[in-house]
């Protein structure tokens, strides 16, 4: 594969509905050409950031996670991957004029949701054993929360504790508040309606929780796989991009 060529860049996107979501899943452990196409997309501050990631996989992932970014939002916009220029709101959300976006990532896997219609927030957790798990629920989840979680007992609670944690960040996220606005203030028991948001679980895979909160009025929600390699080659053959 030719790690100069334009097409590896720009992954194929279906036309983005004015009230619908997509979400992209990212494998952010790519080989070193897509990883070297990537990050010549970058801009100075972010290239900065990645310096200063202490380990050498957190910085080729947080780099490969930008590039994919960027690669995503040239190919629904036009705009080229390097000229995409983010805006920041008061908490560090990173947005676009006339297009809304959110990232969450966990170990080599990251999800990207894009909105034309409005504010998204996407959170990924990985399932894992807890063991304060009662200390930091009782920080953070309502007690309704924290009744269902007990009764769900040891594996089952730890496994639903991760599912409120990524439901709760997500809506936080589509706030622009992020962790500044209390985790306890948003009950999750069930994907539902949460102060104005809408809120739907996604099935990544059976070793992660991940969730999507969406404007109560959003429209579907569309999957896509971010693939440069298989990108790569339908674009030089001409067909039209496939989508999961």
């Amino acid at each position: 594969m030719d790690p100069t060529a334009e097409p590896l860049l720009r992954p194929p996107c279906r036309e983005l509905a004015d009230d619908g979501v997509t979400v992209w899943r990212v494998e952010l452990d790519q080989p070193a050409e897509v990883a070297s196409a990537l990050v010549s997309t970058l801009s100075a501050d972010e290239v900065a950031r990645a310096r200063r990631l202490r380990f050498r996989i957190h910085r080729q992932r947080f780099e490969i996670g930008r590039g994919a970014l960027r690669s995503i939002i040239s190919s629904c916009t036009g705009v080229d991957p390097a000229g995409v220029r983010f805006s920041y709101g008061p908490r560090g959300k990173p947005g676009m004029v006339g297009l809304h976006f959110n990232v969450a990532h966990t170990g080599g896997l990251a999800l990207v949701a894009l909105s034309a219609s409005g504010p998204v927030g996407v959170d990924l957790e990985r399932h894992r054993a807890l063991l304060e798990r009662a200390a930091i629920a009782s920080r953070y989840f309502t007690p309704n929360e924290r009744r269902l979680i007990e009764a769900a007992g040891t594996s089952g609670g730890d496994r639903l504790f991760v599912t409120y944690w990524a439901r709760k960040e997500a809506v936080l996220k589509a706030t622009g508040n992020g962790l500044w606005a209390p985790l306890d203030s948003v009950d999750v028991s069930s994907p539902r309606d949460v102060d104005g948001w809408k809120i739907a679980d996604l099935d990544v895979s059976p070793d992660h929780a991940a969730a999507l909160a969406t404007a109560i009025d959003a429209g579907p929600v569309e999957w896509s796989e971010w693939r440069p390699d298989v990108f790569h080659t339908i674009s030089r053959v001409g067909g039209e991009g496939a989508r999961t």
